[in-house]
């Protein structure tokens, strides 16, 4: 499922394309959005023959995770298995070494 109506994106080039996809070529670059679900998932299309791709994931402005995307295809969990019913807001931002 893929919902824009009340995200933000961060950079330039970072409007989804005609795809739904948001290309992130900057470091700096992404896109944030609150939500009130149990859980979220984002897919990462890497690829690169030097430099890794780096991204962090931030939930109310704490950083809970910085991981390097694997290159190819993978399904990323942003959050899962949150019990409170307010609304979180989360962020990903593409960072380089």
């Amino acid at each position: 499922m893929i919902m824009y109506d009340n995200m933000k994106f961060y950079g330039r080039g970072t409007q989804p394309d005609e795809k739904g996809r948001i290309p992130l070529f900057w470091s700096g670059s992404g896109f944030e959005f609150d939500t009130d679900a149990d859980e979220a998932y984002m897919t990462v299309v890497s690829d690169f023959n030097t430099h890794e791709m780096w991204f962090a994931i931030w939930l109310d402005g704490v950083c809970i995770s910085r991981r390097m995307a694997s290159k190819g295809r993978e399904r990323v969990c942003l959050f899962r298995g949150k019990m409170e019913s307010r609304s979180t807001r989360v962020r990903v931002t593409k960072e380089t070494q």
